[in-house]
């Protein structure tokens, strides 16, 4: 379940951030596409270190 809830969440911020670029704003969307995948990357590598303990 929260897997899907990270997806969903993901489709949104995905989404605002490209219609903020279609609409001119890019600074705004290149923080929440820059923040998104900060958080998942950071997530995976906090997943994989956990594994490794």
């Amino acid at each position: 379940m929260t897997e899907l809830i990270r997806v969903v969440a993901g489709c949104f911020a995905g989404a605002g951030a490209l219609l903020l670029i279609y609409e001119g704003h890019y600074e705004p969307a290149i923080a929440i596409l820059s923040t998104m995948v900060g958080f998942f990357v950071g997530e995976h590598n906090g997943k994989k270190a956990t594994k490794a303990s």
